[in-house]
């Protein structure tokens, strides 16, 4: 069971990751040292899981996930109580709206500081992509919302590198 607030995802990396390894240390799936390679599956399709082992231990896991791919590229988008932004849609297992450049054209910059600030304006993008930028994914109508907000900043600091 995936927690997250809002809708069940289609496809949760860290929630792969999660369970590959539990599945292998459990002994559910048998290890081979040194790769095990096996396969998940996920609402959105087939997730393909190799994971370096030692003998009772997944050590690192690494996944392909389903395919990647644009829906609306730089998109307008009207935003109540804060005019138009340029939205990117993206599916990558899950849909997600990427606004660029939060710093410089929409004046917050990515810090801890404005962590409020950054939260109440993604909500707000999320929502009004979800409303003017629909969505449906190709293979399956029952993925068909933007379900997560990314705002990226131009500057590199250490508060936007991940």
């Amino acid at each position: 069971i995936i927690m997250q607030q809002g809708e069940y995802p289609p496809v949760s990396g860290h929630n792969t990751i999660c369970t590959a390894t539990a599945l292998l240390e459990t002994g559910l799936v048998p290890i081979q040292v040194p790769i095990t390679r096996f396969n998940l599956e996920a609402p959105a399709g087939i997730i393909e899981i190799e994971a370096c082992c030692s003998e009772r231990k997944a050590e690192s896991i690494t996944f392909t996930n389903v395919p990647a791919f644009v829906v609306h590229d730089n998109a307008e988008v009207k935003v109540p109580n804060i005019g138009t932004v340029l939205v990117s849609v993206v599916f990558s297992g899950i849909w997600f709206a990427i606004v660029d450049d939060v710093d410089t054209k929409h004046g917050i910059a990515i810090e801890p500081q404005n962590g409020k600030k950054l939260c109440g304006f993604g909500e707000c993008v999320k929502q009004a992509a979800r409303e003017q930028l629909p969505v449906v994914h190709p293979e399956n109508p029952e993925i068909h919302s933007v379900c997560l907000i990314v705002l990226r900043s131009s500057s590199r600091n250490k508060a936007t590198v991940v």
